[in-house]
């Protein structure tokens, strides 16, 4: 439900973070109804319309728009295009549905969102920094050594694992939290 809202709102060119709007979502005290995703938008400042109507009628919205069936097991659809709402016509329990449409903006209200923006911003960045230093490293190295010894496949290794923890360090210090690994799986005590 909150990866369909954060795409469509990101489909509008509203600029959320992505994992902040789908935080928010999921931890409203109604998760999993549409009054979280309205509350969300409404605290992010997005203004938006929810209305009931009949799927005979949904021809006559305008895309984009999320759609909320009771008979699909109440989940949330991103509607983009009028192909993706033939795909959902085709089912037997046609009947109500609830459709929400936000309007495009430019500005969030939440300062949170845009710390979070940024270091997700940042976070890309970082990785492409790290994918084109590491192709560079390679490209520039790999040629250079006419004989290959296990000397120059240690530099290279040690070069690639410096090249890591550094990346490692620079996103603690903007706050991602890793994963602690699972070394052993045996029982406790």
């Amino acid at each position: 439900m909150e990866q369909a809202v954060s795409n469509y709102l990101s489909n509008l060119g509203i600029p959320i973070s992505k994992k902040y709007c789908e935080k928010l979502i999921a931890s409203h005290a109604d998760y999993p109804s549409l009054l979280s995703v309205a509350d969300t938008l409404e605290r992010l400042g997005i203004r938006h319309r929810v209305a009931r109507v009949e799927e005979t009628e949904l021809d006559r919205l305008p895309f984009p728009y999320l759609l909320h069936s009771d008979g699909q097991g109440g989940k949330l659809y991103f509607m983009r295009h009028q192909k993706d709402l033939a795909a959902m016509q085709d089912r037997e329990d046609a009947g109500q549905v609830v459709v929400l449409q936000a309007a495009p903006t430019d500005e969030i209200a939440d300062p949170e969102n845009r710390r979070r923006r940024l270091e997700e911003t940042l976070h890309r960045a970082s990785l492409v920094v790290f994918g084109l230093a590491l192709a560079g490293l390679l490209f520039v190295h790999l040629p250079s050594v006419r004989s290959l010894f296990w000397i120059h496949f240690s530099l290279l290794f040690l070069a690639v694992a410096g090249s890591v923890i550094g990346w490692l360090l620079i996103g603690k210090e903007f706050g991602t939290q890793y994963k602690q690994p699972v070394l052993f799986a045996g029982p406790a005590g």
